[in-house]
């Protein structure tokens, strides 16, 4: 067995995760995805697209694009790498392990708190609308909405 079939396989997170998905690291999956094209945009200004195609493992919290419509404002050029920063954790989480963890910190230092409440898991308010989508290289969160603003 390969290193990288290895690397799928130890990183599976459920049977019924997208399998045309599983084999792309993070930055692939959500360039492949155009609902998160506003999220992308912004971790391509900070300059973390090399860190979400890379080996280590991580947990990428994505707003969808609507996400970013409510918010109903601009958001000031400034403020993108530390929202970039904050919807991406160290290793890879799936949501069962968010909730028991009930607090995460982010790469850009904060912590955000975790719970289920009813059939959806919660990240500082904020649900998960699409959870547990597998990378290569980490999970994949899909918000409905955008953490911090």
């Amino acid at each position: 067995m390969s290193s990288q079939d290895q690397t799928t396989k130890d990183q599976t997170v459920s049977e019924d995760v997208d399998r045309r998905l599983s084999t792309m690291n993070l930055l692939d999956t959500m360039s492949a995805d155009p609902s998160l094209a506003e999220f992308l945009a912004a971790i391509r200004a900070t300059g973390l697209q090399g860190n979400l195609g890379g080996p280590n493992l991580l947990t990428v919290l994505a707003p969808c694009n609507a996400a970013f419509e409510h918010i109903g404002r601009a958001i000031d050029p400034a403020m993108i790498g530390e929202l970039a920063r904050t919807h991406v954790l160290q290793g890879a989480w799936t949501a069962p392990e968010l909730v028991r963890s009930g607090s995460v910190k982010t790469l850009q230092g904060g912590t955000l708190e975790i719970h289920a409440e009813e059939a959806t898991t919660r990240v500082s308010g904020v649900g998960i609308a699409r959870a547990d989508i597998e990378c290569t290289n980490g999970v994949l969160h899909v918000l409905d909405g955008v953490l911090g603003v």
